[in-house]
């Protein structure tokens, strides 16, 4: 069972108003990791290249159980579970310095032909390079089939900036999260902390796009589940769910 590890030492601008690593920097953290990981397998970026390759996130399914703090270190692991066609199946999971679980996640990956976005079956001889165990993170998978079939209570336009665009010339990953946070009651921002995260996304969102965040919230005693969908006029691009706990205060 092969794991690839990768330490990161917080700085300040990755944490929140309270000092704490923010969501979103945990799912980049994990991503970051992965990007190690095929770079050391010579499966990088230049290698994709040249064969018009490159790998998009279909999902997320991630639990957080606890959040670090600016200038302590992490410790993020990483190691793919198996293939389908076209589908790469990636775990990982974040610990502290202390070997303390702070964050655990499996993800979806899709091949793509970087032209025409179009999926490509992976080759057997990459699969070969990787070193795959069954050892996998979140059991949960959430269904979004019904997500386009509810009634939003609140509607954000998000304004898309050129530093949203990553090397895919697409808006990165991670943003959509941010998009979803942002549009979040502050009410829930300030007394609750994130359980878990569910995200699929469904279509690529370019520079030129004007996208909307649609968001829903139901209450369940002490947890809070929002739901969340990304779209463009008729195009649903990434649905979402958010379980929150109430922070505990000591």
């Amino acid at each position: 069972m092969k794991k690839y590890y990768k330490n990161y030492v917080i700085p300040y601008y990755d944490t929140g108003t309270n000092n704490y690593l923010k969501p979103e920097m945990i799912l980049s953290y994990m991503a970051e990791t992965s990007t190690w990981h095929i770079d050391s397998l010579g499966l990088g970026n230049d290698t994709l290249d040249k064969y018009n390759y490159a790998w998009l996130l279909n999902r997320w399914e991630v639990d957080i159980s606890d959040y670090p703090r600016a200038k302590e270190e992490v410790i993020v692991s990483t190691w793919t579970t198996g293939f389908n066609k076209f589908y790469a199946y990636r775990e990982f999971i974040m610990k502290s310095s202390d070997n303390m679980e702070l964050a655990r996640a499996s993800t979806i990956w899709i091949l793509v032909d970087s032209i025409t976005k179009k999926p490509k079956r992976i080759p057997t001889e990459m699969i070969h390079i990787f070193s795959t165990n069954n050892e996998k993170m979140v059991e949960r998978k959430v269904d979004f089939k019904h997500y386009n079939d509810y009634l939003y209570s609140e509607e954000k336009n998000i304004y898309i900036r050129k530093s949203d665009i990553d090397n895919n010339n697409h808006v990165n990953n991670v943003k959509y999260l941010e998009w979803m946070l942002d549009s979040t009651d502050d009410d829930i921002l300030n007394n609750h902390n994130i359980k878990s995260i569910s995200i699929e996304y469904k279509k690529e969102v370019l520079y030129i796009d004007k996208p909307s965040v649609h968001s829903l919230f139901k209450v369940d005693n002490s947890e809070i589940t929002s739901k969340y969908k990304i779209t463009t006029e008729n195009i649903d691009h990434a649905y979402g769910q958010i379980i929150w706990r109430e922070i505990d205060v000591k």
